[in-house]
């Protein structure tokens, strides 16, 4: 496989005090990280790294109105 899927969904409510959340399966494997300069990192590293990546662009999705700007 040459890409990792990021899946991403919506549910109706989540606990007091947790905001998101993250789910992963099997992340046993390796892959090159554009935060390590291109070095081999496990894949659950590889996940964060990429995580964090989208949260520091503001990629990462909101849901309008509870964790972002209300859409127009």
């Amino acid at each position: 496989m040459e890409r990792l899927p990021l899946l991403r969904g919506w549910v109706d409510a989540l606990p007091p005090g947790v905001d998101a959340l993250l789910a992963t399966s099997d992340l046993q494997g390796m892959a090159t990280s554009a935060r390590r300069d291109g070095a081999a990192a496990l894949l659950g590293e590889f996940l964060a790294d990429e995580v964090a990546m989208q949260g520091a662009a503001g990629e990462l999705l909101t849901c309008p109105g509870i964790f972002g700007p209300t859409e127009d």
